[in-house]
């Protein structure tokens, strides 16, 4: 999955996000941390169906509206957790491209993008330019820094989404 520019930068934010509740928190492992709707869905669904508040109640207090807080109900209902995840955006861009520029930089990390970009052109996939393989790279966590933890980081992101997509696909029959 390619990511848009927001939505990346929403998942690199996040190990910050965890280690800063960490350091708020008393226990090791931090429930929640600030600014995550998903936390804020369950606690609303929570607050509904364990404390039994009225609709109307818990709409206000999370500031949203009782069809959204239904919708919620139901997303949850049908897809279990995965339906209080925020919507992401992605790009839409052809797989082989995008697996093409990801075995290129796992086998040779120090490779140009713009090699990628001649062996994408000679097999002939289509949308690939610099910009487009930068941000294919940047997606799977071969970044400026190279670091093998934001590898891995963005290798276990790409597996479990691919997994909540499918899942989510599967519900929805």
């Amino acid at each position: 999955m390619v990511f848009t520019e927001s939505t990346r930068k929403y998942f690199e934010r996040i190990p910050h996000r965890v280690r800063s509740a960490l350091a708020n928190s008393k226990s090791p492992v931090p429930f929640e941390y600030e600014d995550e709707p998903f936390f804020k869905s369950y606690e609303a669904l929570y607050r509904l169906w364990t404390n039994r508040d009225s609709q109307r109640s818990v709409a206000e207090s999370h500031g949203i509206s009782r069809r959204k807080l239904v919708e919620l109900e139901q997303s949850f209902v049908h897809c279990g957790a995965l339906g209080l995840l925020p919507k992401l955006s992605f790009l839409e861009i052809d797989a082989r491209l995008e697996q093409l520029v990801v075995l290129i930089k796992r086998a040779r990390p120090h490779e140009r993008s713009n090699h990628a970009l001649r062996i994408s052109e000679a097999l002939g996939f289509p949308g690939g330019d610099l910009e487009i393989i930068r941000l294919v790279q940047r997606c799977h966590g071969y970044g400026h820094r190279m670091k093998e933890k934001d590898i891995r980081y963005f290798e276990e992101l790409q597996h479990i989404l691919n997994s909540a997509a499918r899942q989510r696909a599967w519900m929805a029959t």
